[in-house]
């Protein structure tokens, strides 16, 4: 039996992930040794992230896929971890009744 070659798997998985409507093929890195695929580089989402572990698989020939593509959520809801450990003490001192993120949620999905 004929294994494909780590070139041909690497552009085939390249080909697979332009096709997939889910992602942006740019944002993702491919390399592959011995069949194993692995991606890298950063999405907006963890559903990016798993698409393009979906198209991976998809390939005759891939064996196993190292995703290590970082999910860098952007947007309203992006928080730094300075603003998490504020609204935390805030909420443990009694300042909040809830925390922010939770009436921000109810607030997005009521308007």
């Amino acid at each position: 039996m004929n294994r494909k070659s780590d070139t041909e798997i690497k552009q085939q998985v390249l080909r697979e992930l332009k096709w997939d409507s889910r992602i942006t093929w740019s944002e993702i890195g491919v390399e592959v040794f011995e069949g194993v695929v692995t991606l890298t580089g950063t999405v907006d989402s963890y559903a990016k992230k798993r698409a393009a572990q979906e198209a991976a698989h998809r390939i005759d020939g891939v064996l196993d896929v190292a995703n290590e593509v970082e999910v860098r959520p952007t947007g309203e809801f992006t928080r730094t971890e300075s603003d998490i450990a504020l609204e935390s003490v805030m909420f443990c001192n009694g300042m909040l009744l809830f925390p922010l993120s939770a009436f921000s949620r109810l607030y997005r999905t009521a308007g």
